[in-house]
């Protein structure tokens, strides 16, 4: 909705709907949905794109910061209770992080970013095998996502 009203009131010219359809991608799922929507809607050949991923880092980067900063304010905490900070506060109360995380296991990395390679690789090629290249990300995405989703104390483990 804030993209369209942003759209109505603001004279954003003859790119407009671009900007409108880039930014509600950005700020759905970052910077990489609004590399590929600018792709997608052919904005990333326009003398504004480079203004455009400034004004969205100069912007999104320190609403990013307030929005993980809140819950840490005193005042939000006691008008907004949340169960689920305070079960980690008192988590962490009865357990303290010890300092000693273990070593890296390196056939964990190595099998997540073999995993990570098929992905993307299988992504990509069924958006060429398709016909839509350019939109390999959303295919990578989506694999991800599955992968995720369907083997979740598997990937619990990398």
């Amino acid at each position: 909705a804030g993209a369209l009203i942003g759209y109505a009131v603001l004279p954003l010219g003859a790119e407009g709907t671009q900007l409108a359809g880039v930014f509600t991608a950005t700020y759905t799922g970052g910077s990489m949905n609004f590399v590929a929507v600018s792709k997608a809607v052919g904005f990333d050949a326009s003398s504004q794109y480079a203004a455009a991923m400034a004004a969205d880092n100069l912007v999104g980067t320190p609403y990013l910061l307030v929005l993980v900063a809140i819950p840490a304010v005193a005042w939000v905490r006691r008008h907004f209770p949340s169960a689920i900070i305070d079960q980690a506060v008192k988590d962490h109360e009865e357990h303290p992080l010890a300092g000693d995380t273990g070593a890296l296991n390196f056939l964990h990395i190595s099998i997540a970013l073999t995993l990570s390679l098929v992905i993307c690789a299988l992504g990509y090629w069924i958006a060429g095998l398709l016909g839509i290249g350019r939109y390999g990300i959303l295919f990578v995405t989506a694999l991800a996502v599955a992968v995720a989703n369907l083997f979740p104390r598997q990937m619990v483990r990398l």
